[in-house]
C-alpha cells in the first residue's frame, strides 16, 4: 500500500471517529504507520510521518478548543520518535485503550505535531485530563526529582491556567491571564467555492474577495502560467497597499500551528484535503496587513495598533494609552493561514485591547478577568507496585478538586489521623455518580505507600 493509500484510509477513520472506542482505534493504526515511517529513511517516509501526526493534530483539533490547544503546544517541542521510546510507548498506548475502555476519549501526545504537556489527553464532555505515564513503579517515597518534577510543574501549570483562566509563569515571573474575547470567522464557504472554481476552470486559478485588499487564490497545479496569474489576481497598487503579502498554505502544512489551518481539519471534500497536504493544490491569501491598524481614543484613553517587519516577518505591537504591548503573532497567522478576514481580525484586536484596557488586565497579578476554559486535572500514570496489571493513577487533592470531585472528608480525617505527621497518600476509585464524580477510598486504614 502507498503512503497516499494509507492516509486515504486513514482519512477516512478520522472522519468517522465518533466514540472513545474508534479513536482509539483511528490513533492505534496511526503509530502503527508512524512507526514504519520512522523506520525508513527515504526522504518520502519522513514527508508521510509529518502528514501522520497532522492528522493526530485533526483528530486533537475535534475534541478540543483551539485555546486548550495552544497552552498545551505551548513549549513549542517536537514530538519524540516512537522507535526511541520503546516499550514506555507501548504503555502509553496500553493506558489510552484502557482511558478508551472506561468509555473516555485519549488523545495520545506523540501523535500529534502540537500536543506537548503530558502523554495523554483524557477527554470527557466536560472536563480533561492531562496524563504523564512512566513505564515504571512510583518513585520512592513518592518524591519527584529532575525532568520527572518538571513535567509535574508543566501539566499543573496548564491545568491551573485552563480550569482557573491564569496561571504563575515561573520565566517571566508575570501572572498569564486567559480573556474571553471571540474570535473572528473562517470564511469556510468563500474557501470551499474557491477551490471548487479553480477545479473546474481551464486555468485551473480562482480567486475570492474576503474584503476590501483581502483576497483567497486557490491553486490547483504547481506549475503555473505566468498570464494566469496577471489574469486573475487583481492590481496591488504600491500607494494604496501597506504591507501587501502574498502567502500561500504550504508554510501552514510545513509549520503546524494551533492558529494556522490543518488541511486534513478543513470542512472540504476528502481528495481537496488529501491534495492540500500533499500541496497539489494550494490556497494563498493576498492580503494587505496594513488594514490592522487602527488609533482611536475611548474613555480609557488612546488606543493603538502598529504593524512592523523583522527578521522577515510581519508583527504586531499595541498602545495602551501609551503603555507598548507586544501582540502575539498569532493575529497575523489566523489572517495568513488560516481564512480569516482582515477586516474582522481587526475587529477582535480592536475588542481585545478595549477588554484588557477596560479591566485593568495588563497589571501583573490582576485576575478578575480572567476566563477559564474548561475544568482540568494532572496526573501520572504508574506501573503498581503490587505487581497487578491495573496501572496507578497518581494525582494531588487540588487536581481532583479541579475536575469536581467529590472528596470523602471524614474517611481522609481517619487516613490523616493514622498517618500522623507524614505526608498524607491514600488510595481511592474514581466512581460516576449522578451529580459528578466521587472518590471511593479503597481502604481507609492504610494509606498508599
Amino acid at each position: 500500500m502507498s503512503f497516499e493509500d494509507v492516509r486515504l484510509r486513514l482519512l477516512g477513520q478520522l472522519d468517522a471517529v465518533d466514540s472513545p472506542d474508534s479513536a482509539m482505534a483511528f490513533q492505534q493504526m496511526l503509530a502503527d504507520e508512524l512507526r514504519m515511517a520512522e523506520a525508513d529513511l527515504d526522504p518520502d517516509a519522513r514527508w508521510h510521518a509529518h502528514l501522520l501526526r497532522l492528522m493526530g493534530d485533526a483528530l486533537a483539533g475535534k475534541l478540543l478548543s483551539r485555546h486548550t490547544i495552544r497552552e498545551l503546544a505551548r513549549d513549542g517541542r517536537r514530538p519524540a520518535t516512537l522507535a526511541g521510546q520503546g516499550a514506555s510507548f507501548d504503555f502509553v498506548l496500553d493506558i489510552a485503550r484502557r482511558i478508551a475502555g472506561d468509555g473516555v476519549v485519549p488523545v495520545v501526545a506523540d501523535l500529534t505535531h502540537l500536543i506537548g504537556v503530558g502523554d495523554i489527553i483524557a477527554v470527557t464532555s466536560n472536563a480533561i485530563s492531562i496524563i504523564e505515564c512512566k513505564n515504571r513503579t512510583p518513585p520512592p517515597g513518592w518524591t519527584m526529582r529532575g525532568r520527572h518534577w518538571r513535567q509535574q510543574q508543566r501539566t499543573r501549570s496548564a491545568a491551573s491556567y485552563l480550569t482557573v483562566g491564569h496561571t504563575a509563569d515561573d520565566q517571566t515571573r508575570k501572572t498569564r491571564v486567559a480573556l474571553d474575547v471571540d474570535e473572528p470567522r473562517r470564511h469556510e464557504d468563500a474557501l470551499r467555492d474557491c477551490v471548487e472554481q479553480a477545479r473546474g476552470n481551464s486555468l485551473k486559478v480562482a480567486i475570492a474577495p474576503l474584503g476590501q485588499r483581502d483576497y483567497l487564490v486557490a491553486v490547483w497545479h504547481r506549475e503555473l502560467d505566468e498570464a494566469a496569474w496577471k489574469d486573475v489576481l487583481p492590481p496591488v497598487g504600491h500607494d494604496e497597499w501597506r504591507y501587501p503579502v502574498f502567502a500561500g498554505s504550504g508554510t501552514a502544512v510545513d509549520n503546524p500551528s494551533p492558529f494556522t489551518m490543518n488541511p486534513y481539519a478543513l470542512p472540504l471534500p476528502a481528495d481537496v484535503r488529501l491534495a492540500l497536504a500533499d500541496c497539489d493544490v494550494l490556497v494563498f491569501r493576498l492580503v494587505d496587513l496594513g488594514l490592522l491598524e487602527f488609533e482611536e481614543t475611548t474613555d480609557s484613553g488612546r488606543l493603538a495598533i502598529e504593524v512592523y517587519k523583522k527578521g522577515g516577518g510581519h508583527h504586531l505591537r499595541a498602545s495602551l494609552d501609551g503603555t507598548p504591548l507586544e501582540l502575539s503573532p498569532r493575529f497575523v497567522e489566523q489572517v495568513l493561514w488560516d481564512f480569516r478576514s482582515v477586516a474582522d481580525t481587526r475587529s477582535m484586536l480592536v475588542e481585545t485591547l478595549e477588554v484588557i484596557t477596560g479591566t485593568g488586565a495588563t497589571e501583573q497579578g490582576d485576575v478578575a478577568a480572567a476566563s477559564p476554559e474548561v475544568p482540568t486535572m494532572a496526573s501520572f500514570a504508574y506501573r503498581d507496585p503490587g505487581g497487578s496489571d491495573e496501572p496507578v493513577l497518581v494525582s494531588q487533592m487540588g487536581e481532583l478538586a479541579n475536575i469536581g470531585v467529590s472528596v470523602p472528608f471524614e474517611g481522609l480525617a481517619e487516613v490523616a489521623a493514622r498517618a500522623g505527621d507524614d505526608e498524607l497518600r491514600i488510595r481511592g476509585v474514581l466512581t460516576p455518580r449522578e451529580h459528578g464524580w466521587v472518590m471511593d477510598l479503597d481502604d481507609v486504614n492504610q494509606p498508599c505507600q
